[in-house]
């Protein structure tokens, strides 16, 4: 889940976003997921923290947590396709990005 995280982020900066990030922001970024992730990783792997009682695979929590993972992280990365592409349309200059995957979304925060 790490790497599909660090994959969808590494698309976002290098092709989605359009602002500028200074290397002193990416070291800081990097740095906190790296903590982030070593801690979800070592809490997952602990049996006191797991949520499966099962010793077999495939579990049942572990498939539907990845799954909602997977499913989450497209909509995410597809929402921001979506969104970079209203946005590079001139005809779109100043109006809110309302179609596809968009239109399902209240309250966005920018």
């Amino acid at each position: 889940m790490s790497v599909g995280s660090v994959v969808k982020q590494n698309i976002w900066v290098t092709t989605l976003s359009r602002d500028p990030m200074t290397v002193g922001a990416a070291v800081a970024i990097a740095m906190i997921n790296a903590v982030s992730n070593s801690l979800s990783t070592y809490s997952s792997v602990t049996s006191i923290s797991s949520a499966s009682t099962e010793a077999g695979f495939p579990q049942p929590a572990l498939l539907i947590g990845s799954t909602i993972y997977v499913v989450g992280i497209l909509t995410e990365l597809v929402a921001g396709i979506q969104r970079e592409q209203f946005k590079a349309d001139p005809n779109n200059k100043g109006k809110m990005c309302t179609g596809s995957l968009w239109s399902l979304a209240r309250y966005i925060n920018y």
